[in-house]
């Protein structure tokens, strides 16, 4: 199983005495990591790099990220954070790339995070992302980027 503890973030989980540690679990047949509590999640979809519908083994796999949840006694512990680093590392490990839909991870975790730049599909990224020295700017679908569908299944 695939894991990694909260607090290993260094984030202050004294908050709430309930959450005394979080994991972050892959889960494959839901396509999304989770903490171990299965309450905050980043949804994906894998795609192909050819097409960005139909996954392929002869080309490169792409990780759509599209939604980031977490519920309100969560927030403000760095949990989405977490979720997306785990996501990343995991990206880097398999050789995929991100394609972040998500509006979380377009707007606030990767201005904060440059250093995941390499992993991002280029169809995403504005070439003048880090010349300019300083805010990070991203193509994006807008405030309301993630998934509708997967929105109406929570």
């Amino acid at each position: 199983m695939v894991a990694q503890s909260l607090s290993d973030t260094g984030a202050a989980v004294s908050r709430h005495t309930q959450m005394e540690e979080l994991k972050v679990v892959w889960s494959a047949h839901q396509s999304r990591f989770q903490t171990s509590d299965g309450l905050a999640f980043l949804a994906y979809e894998l795609r192909s790099s050819s097409d960005g519908k139909h996954r392929s083994k002869t080309t490169r796999e792409v990780m759509d990220l599209q939604l980031a949840f977490v519920p309100p006694g969560q927030r403000g512990l760095g949990v989405a954070e977490m979720l997306c680093d785990f996501a990343f590392v995991f990206a880097k490990e398999n050789g995929w790339r991100v394609m972040p839909t998500c509006s979380y991870v377009v707007n606030s975790f990767l201005p904060r995070h440059p250093e995941w730049k390499e992993l991002v599909n280029p169809g995403f990224l504005k070439p003048d992302w880090y010349e300019s020295g300083s805010q990070v700017e991203l193509v994006s679908f807008g405030p309301d980027a993630c998934n509708p569908l997967l929105l109406s299944k929570l």
